[in-house]
Order: C-alpha cells, then sequence, then structure tokens
C-alpha cells in the first residue's frame, strides 16, 4: 500500500481549508494529512513550539518524531532544508500565491505538479525567512 504523510505549515484553524503560513519555522500548528492509494485518509494537528531565531531544529525533530515523510512548504533557509535532508524527510515547494491552502497544495502533490525543493528555492534572509546570513562557500 502507497503510504505518505505530508506536512504543511498553517496558521489559524489548519485543516483541509487552512491558510498556509509564510514561514515553516514559525507556523502556529502544522496540518499533517495522511496520504493512502493516492487519496487523502486522514488529517491531523501538530502544535508547533515556539523556538528562538535560528532554533529551526525543533519542527524537524518533532515532525520526525510524527512518522511525516514530506514536507510542503513556500521557502526555508538552507539549515533547515539539510537538516530535513538529513532526517529522510523530503521538502517540496508550492508558492503560495498559487497554492494559498491545505487542499490546493495537497491536490497539486497528488497531481504530481510540486517539485522538490532546490537551492533556487532557498531563502537568503529577508521577507518571511529569517535572516540568516548565509556565507559563500
Amino acid at each position: 500500500m502507497n503510504r505518505q504523510k505530508i506536512a504543511i505549515p498553517t496558521d489559524g484553524s489548519g485543516g483541509l481549508s487552512g491558510k498556509r503560513s509564510g514561514h515553516f519555522g514559525h507556523c502556529q500548528q502544522f496540518t499533517l494529512v495522511e496520504i493512502e492509494n493516492d487519496n487523502v485518509a486522514a488529517v491531523s494537528y501538530l502544535d508547533n513550539p515556539p523556538h528562538p531565531t535560528g532554533g529551526c531544529m525543533q519542527p524537524v525533530i518533532i515532525l520526525k518524531e510524527n512518522q511525516v515523510d514530506t514536507i510542503i512548504v513556500g521557502g526555508m533557509g538552507a539549515n533547515p532544508f539539510n537538516r530535513f535532508a538529513e532526517a529522510g524527510i523530503s521538502v517540496y515547494f508550492a508558492d503560495r500565491s498559487q497554492f494559498p491552502d491545505v487542499q490546493s497544495a495537497i491536490n497539486s502533490m497528488l497531481a504530481g505538479k510540486l517539485v522538490p525543493m532546490d537551492s533556487q528555492h532557498i531563502c537568503k534572509g529577508g521577507g518571511n525567512c529569517h535572516q540568516h546570513h548565509h556565507g559563500k562557500y
């Protein structure tokens, strides 16, 4: 059986109609969507504990503990992106202006329209992203 557990950072009420959060590290909660054979099997919520700036490891640990294997974000810094990769959690990019709520993001994922996140989507600081200074290597 094909199973997948997807986390989507949300603000407000969450759920399939929940509004996607601008920054995964500071969302109010993660809406967890379990997919079985390309259908939504279950929806649950996971509160995102507050964390200090630069403390983006906490969500990675919590999501891993809850058997999440995929997260859909509108952007992310290099550090958490690398930590998700190390934890075996796939990161997919979905533009929030195109997919403003959980349902539209999940639909686009199931339709194969979302792409795995790569370096062009990694935040360089500013906007909704943390103000980290990413050095050039």
